[in-house]
């Protein structure tokens, strides 16, 4: 056990070389490693610390919860840094809409939601929103896609779906959104 234990100092130990040396993520950056999504808070010589976001509540805001990874298994793990690169990521509102809405209309009150509310990043990354659509059984899904700040994703996009729900109920019925359903029509036996 006593080997054991000091094999895992060791590998821990090596593994924060590497952290430091490498730089697979720094304080600050939004991490996923071992099943956990956080904020890095520390880095210390056995584990780092991180801000776990989601976890027991939905979306990706901080839930207040600091969780311990053991260096020692970063080895053996894929880590995924939302801000490695870049200091924004791409994001996106799906929504299903039926087959007679104005498309038209329906992208653009979108896309301004999106532009309104990422106006600041659009304005430092010249990156526009843009939309991707596809057809499904049912209707259209229309894919609002932008860029967010990682740690900000789950407000961006809160603001952005309460712009566009605005704006769709402002134009109904000309836009309707697509939701499951069965429509049963009777019909008079002719004698």
């Amino acid at each position: 056990m006593a080997s054991l234990w000091v094999t895992l100092t060791e590998l821990g130990t090596v593994a924060w070389v590497m952290i430091m040396i490498k730089r697979p993520f720094r304080i600050g950056d939004r991490i996923s490693v071992a099943g956990v999504t956080g904020d890095v808070t520390d880095v210390q010589l056995n584990h780092i610390i991180l801000n776990q976001v989601g976890g027991t509540i939905g979306g990706e805001e901080r839930s207040g919860r600091g969780v311990l990874i053991p260096n020692a298994i970063l080895f053996s793990q894929t880590i995924m840094n939302y801000t490695f690169d870049a200091k924004y990521m791409l994001d996106e509102v799906p929504i299903r809409l039926t087959f007679d809405s104005d498309y038209d209309l329906a992208k653009q009150i979108m896309l301004d939601a999106a532009s309104e509310v990422t106006a600041d990043i659009v304005q430092e990354t010249g990156a526009e929103p843009f939309i991707r659509s596809e057809f499904f059984d049912s209707g259209v899904l229309v894919r609002l896609r932008y860029q967010s700040v990682p740690a900000r994703r789950q407000e961006l996009s809160s603001l952005i779906v309460e712009k566009i729900l605005a704006g769709f109920k402002a134009n109904y019925p000309k836009i309707k959104y697509c939701y499951p359903r069965t429509n049963i029509r009777y019909r008079q036996e002719e004698p």
